[in-house]
């Protein structure tokens, strides 16, 4: 046989079809493997391609819900590296410490830290009611309290 085992014979628009694949395929990695790490957790980026034919594209970390609010999204007309220049862009330099810093600020005084603050300032003065009620129950005064005993009193309850 002339074709060494072959069924079929590759020409030559198909073996540069084949290079430009494997060319575009190489690209692609090596744009992934150069994302700067999400600035929030701090582990490795994707990419995800999505929408009819494949018109969307983001890039980000979606392992918490922190890490989802900084997701690089674009809908069309974009290219992988357009998308991956922008979220190095925004996830490298004084760009990365300037949201590390509004995390920080939003996970201390924002609206979710308030209502924590509230629900546990709830809980504890409803145990302290309750305490309270069971000394009441059981008879339970509290005396005068010594300055040793108010002074090496252990902490806690």
């Amino acid at each position: 046989m002339g074709s060494e085992g072959k069924i079929w014979k590759e020409t030559g628009g198909e073996v540069e079809y084949l290079a430009r694949v494997a060319e575009e395929d190489r690209r692609q990695r090596e744009i992934l493997n150069g994302l700067k790490p999400c600035c929030m957790c701090g582990e490795e980026a994707k990419a995800i391609v999505f929408g009819l034919e494949d018109q969307g594209i983001w890039i980000g970390c979606d392992r918490s819900e922190v890490c989802r609010r900084y997701i690089e999204i674009h809908s069309e007309g974009w290219s992988l590296e357009e998308c991956a220049e922008e979220w190095n862009k925004y996830n490298g330099g004084w760009r990365k410490y300037v949201r590390r810093i509004k995390g920080w600020v939003r996970s201390k005084v924002g609206m979710d830290a308030r209502y924590a603050r509230k629900i546990k300032k709830e809980k504890s003065r409803k145990e302290a009611a309750e305490r309270e009620k069971r000394r009441e129950v059981f008879g339970i005064k509290e005396g005068k309290k010594s300055w040793f005993r108010k002074i090496f009193r252990k902490k806690g309850k």
